[in-house]
């Protein structure tokens, strides 16, 4: 398998997963009911349904009512073909590269979900349990003392965030789906990398949080999915490891602290 290869399966699986971010939460079939527009309803013939390219040939636009082909389409495809890459660049071939590349199917397609409507399904959380437990029992990618500890740990942490909200008299960041998001989520990662995946998660949200109050804009939210932003800090340790010692520049900085 070459980079190309690799690409192109990620536009492919891109595409699929569009589709699934928006018929799950809609309870659409995913596989009896063919692309449509959302508009006209008139369903796509397979040369609108090529990934990126029928979007540039459309112009972003319904073939035939010419309604607005939201741009989230293109950018989930071309995401998942880039993080694709980016896990065939680290692992190559390997057990690994299927393993997380899973991971980060369910990771987008969940994302998505979550942005758009502040949604996380049961059963997507279900199938990613699931299957992360099937995978490493096949691929045998993380010790399952790691899968338990990592469940455990991706679960209990944001359960804390949220008790300690409650105590607080707060409104809480996180819900009961984030939690089960975590846990399932440390299937793949383990305790130690799903801990700093959800404290890059919190220090982005707490950034995007504080845009509406530095935009000074009515329109801006001050509801802010969560997801989005925890998903990125697990790529993020997915790319460049479970520890921010072997982060770049951070060796160099620990050593320089007398």
């Amino acid at each position: 398998m070459n980079w190309t290869v690799v690409f192109f399966l990620g536009l492919l699986i891109g595409e699929f997963l569009g589709k699934c971010a928006y018929r799950l939460p809609r309870h659409i079939a995913l596989f009896r009911t063919g692309s449509f527009c959302p508009s006209c309803h008139m369903y796509l013939a397979p040369y609108f349904k090529i990934p990126l390219i029928s979007y540039m040939f459309l112009k972003g636009r319904c073939f035939y009512c010419h309604f607005p082909i939201s741009v989230r389409y293109p950018i989930i495809e071309l995401s998942t073909a880039l993080s694709g890459l980016a896990l065939y660049g680290r692992f190559g071939f390997t057990g690994p590269f299927f393993f997380y590349g899973l991971f980060c199917c369910f990771l987008i397609t969940i994302s998505l979900i979550d942005a758009e409507l502040q949604l996380i399904p049961n059963r997507l959380i279900v199938l990613m349990l699931v299957s992360g437990l099937a995978a490493n029992l096949l691929l045998q990618v993380q010790p399952w003392s790691m899968v338990c500890l990592g469940a455990a740990m991706g679960g209990s942490v944001l359960a804390l965030v949220v008790l300690l909200s409650k105590l607080l008299g707060r409104e809480s960041l996180v819900g009961f789906g984030d939690i089960q998001l975590a846990a399932a989520a440390g299937i793949f990662l383990g305790p130690t990398a799903i801990l700093f995946a959800i404290l890059i998660g919190f220090l982005l949200a707490g950034v995007a949080g504080l845009l509406p109050a530095f935009l000074r804009n009515p329109r801006v939210q001050a509801s802010i999915p969560f997801v989005p932003f925890l998903a990125i800090g697990m790529i993020v340790l997915l790319l460049w490891g479970a520890y921010p010692s072997g982060w770049p520049g951070v060796a160099e900085l620990v050593a320089s602290v007398p």
